[in-house]
């Protein structure tokens, strides 16, 4: 196993404003936009942006490859071990919170989903289970942390941007998200591969797909 990330880098303003990795995140996250708004209302147009964004992905992944990111550091371990981290979060906090008193909402992004299913179920669960998996894990695993300068800092950080781009509702929705976050990003870390994210990222949008439709 490869030498594992310091707690904190030096951060270079200059540096972070001139990466191309924190436009290409800007870029991936407005096609994420476009596309998600796209498939529930226009399936002809929102089909063909996803198909475009996943080409991107795989070429980006395909560039990194020779990098630390490959394929051979993923654990199925680990994979298991960040599910077991998200689920035992999430069901544990959820717990605590509601014995205070505090209501779960609605979620904007979930209503979104919704509606994606109703109009274009087979293009919703594409959507679902791979694009925004790759999408978000590139972007918030990969290019944003990579701007700022590798570290457990800067990808704790990207995390909690990660949930504020999920916009959550209450407490129980940032507390979901960042839930979340918490269990994808030790997968990164621990593996120092892009890739375990990636895995188990689709593994948790799958789930959540047969669990909810």
């Amino acid at each position: 196993m490869s030498k594992r990330y310091n707690w904190l880098t030096p951060f270079s303003f200059k540096k972070f404003i001139r990466s191309k990795d924190i436009y290409f995140a800007i870029g991936l996250f407005i096609m994420t936009q476009v596309f998600a708004g796209t498939i529930g209302n226009n399936i002809s147009v929102g089909i063909p942006i996803g198909l475009g964004l996943l080409t991107v992905l795989c070429a980006y992944l395909s560039i990194r490859q020779h990098e630390e990111n490959n394929w051979k550091n993923v654990r199925f371990g680990t994979i298991t071990a960040s599910l077991a981290i998200i689920v035992v979060l999430i069901f544990s906090i959820s717990a605590i919170l509601r014995s205070m008193g505090y209501t779960s909402q609605a979620q904007p992004n979930q209503s979104s989903l919704n509606n994606a299913f109703i109009h274009a179920k087979i293009a919703a669960i594409f959507m679902i289970a791979i694009v925004a998996p790759i999408t978000e894990e590139i972007i918030f695993r990969e290019l944003i942390p990579s701007a700022i300068g590798k570290s457990i800092f800067s990808f704790s950080l990207s995390s909690a941007l990660f949930a504020a781009a999920h916009f959550p509702s209450g407490i129980l929705g940032w507390a979901g998200y960042l839930s979340i976050a918490i269990g994808l990003t030790y997968a990164r870390i621990r593996d120092k591969s892009i890739y375990s994210s990636i895995c188990l990222h689709i593994l948790w949008n799958s789930m959540t797909i047969i669990i909810a439709f």
